[in-house]
């Protein structure tokens, strides 16, 4: 009963640290390419390389990015556009580790509580270590994810390069007004998969946690 009791709370911690990661995240739409959008464009011609520029033009079988020039038909690795930036660092931080160290000190209380077998005042050693305990697991946790989901968001854009390679075969006319339907329904499924990614990586680390917890309790 005791180990069931504190698996359900600390699952309940983690279920809530991802939604607030997930509303940390502004939502994203499907939308496609167009002049002006930042890219990071992966490609290998011998030796790998990154860069990450605005986009400028697609001509031919050449990608034009501001400050860079970059061979389409043989060498693209992989094509990311950036969705915005998801907060800093510090600030993923101190936000989810605030609210994981508060939500973990709720759930350490309760737990103590609901376990020890003492009363009264006997109980307030008992019930300070939880309180310190959970506070501090989900501050951790919550500052481990609040990290994981700062910084610029990349969306990857699937199957790119067969596209660009298609782009790159047929006549430079209209080749300004970028022409990337194909990728339009793949984009949108890149989408909900990285939505998910802040709460799969809060219950992953919270199973750690609950282990560690239910131990000492």
């Amino acid at each position: 009963m005791k180990t069931s009791f504190s698996i359900f709370l600390l699952v309940l911690l983690a279920a809530f640290l991802g939604c607030a990661a997930n509303l940390q995240r502004p939502s994203i739409q499907e939308q496609p390419l167009a002049p002006g959008d930042r890219l990071r464009v992966s490609y290998s011609n011998g030796v790998s390389k990154r860069f990450v520029g605005n986009l400028v033009a697609l001509r031919a079988d050449t990608l034009f990015l501001k400050n860079h020039t970059v061979p389409l038909a043989s060498s693209v690795t992989k094509v990311e556009v950036s969705r915005g930036s998801a907060g800093t660092a510090l600030g993923g931080l101190v936000g989810l580790g605030l609210i994981g160290f508060l939500g973990g000190a709720f759930i350490g209380g309760i737990i103590a509580d609901a376990t020890d077998d003492c009363a009264d005042l006997d109980c307030l050693p008992v019930d300070f270590s939880g309180l310190f305990l959970g506070g501090f697991v989900g501050g951790i946790l919550g500052a481990g994810v609040g990290i994981a989901n700062s910084g610029e968001r990349w969306e990857e854009l699937p199957d790119v390069k067969y596209v660009l390679n298609q782009r790159s075969e047929e006549s430079a006319q209209g080749s300004e007004n970028l022409n990337v339907e194909k990728l339009s329904g793949r984009m949108e499924k890149e989408v909900e998969k990285n939505g998910s990614t802040a709460l799969t990586l809060g219950i992953m680390l919270s199973a750690v946690a609950g282990l560690v917890a239910i131990l000492i309790f």
